[in-house]
């Protein structure tokens, strides 16, 4: 019987340590799993805000005018802005190009509302003008033809399908303040359209028209 009393000891003392030091690890493990979480999902909702930036913003995909954040407006946005505010308005991945639009001799940049693309092929783009500071934000064009520099300032003419064989051509001011249109026209120069229109969209194209006889093409 002492034998036996000693060996119920023995193993209580054995036993009572092993499961306190289990007790211990399970409350360990419970706060673990109650501080954890959080802390993975403030890190989770950060690395989101860090990639996305701003908001979704369905303006685009609802016809409407998007607001502008003031950074765009005063010119200052990075890269990275331009990227960000573009995946909010269009719901998708940014696919960036560049060139000049205001004909300071710098790349511009472009996004392509990707969503807006048409049967006919027409394309959209965000345009965004490269700064002393970083990219202000210009407006909405279509395709773009060609940009024109004159003294008087900086001229873009944009072109897209009116469906039917005809092309609406336009033609638009660029000032820091973004577009203007000046004027537009619809031309059929594709074939079996008008020989002067095809003479028409061949100048706009490959000519080299003084500001007057632009603005004289678009009725201005």
């Amino acid at each position: 019987m002492r034998r036996s009393a000693i060996g119920s000891i023995t193993v209580l003392s054995v036993s009572i340590p092993f499961r306190l030091r289990r007790r211990e690890q399970a409350k360990k493990t419970a706060m673990g799993a109650i501080v954890v979480p959080p802390i993975a999902l403030s890190g989770i909702l950060a690395g989101v805000l860090a990639v996305a930036g701003y908001p979704p913003d369905d303006s685009l995909m609802t016809g409407r005018t998007p607001r502008v954040p003031a950074e765009f407006r005063e010119g200052c946005a990075s890269l990275t802005e331009v990227e960000d505010w573009s995946r909010s308005l269009i719901q998708s991945d940014p696919v960036l190009t560049y060139r000049d639009l205001d004909c300071d001799g710098r790349d511009d940049v472009l996004v392509e509302i990707a969503f807006a693309r048409g049967t006919t092929g027409d394309r959209s783009f965000l345009a965004f003008s490269r700064t002393d500071r970083g990219y202000r934000y210009l407006g909405e064009t279509w395709r773009i033809l060609r940009t024109f520099s004159y003294p008087e300032g900086c001229y873009l003419v944009q072109h897209g399908s009116a469906g039917g064989g005809e092309t609406v051509v336009s033609l638009q001011r660029v000032t820091s303040d973004g577009f203007s249109e000046v004027g537009r026209i619809v031309l059929r120069a594709g074939d079996g359209g008008e020989e002067h229109d095809r003479l028409v969209f061949e100048r706009l194209a490959h000519g080299d028209p003084t500001r007057d006889e632009l603005l004289e093409i678009f009725g201005s």
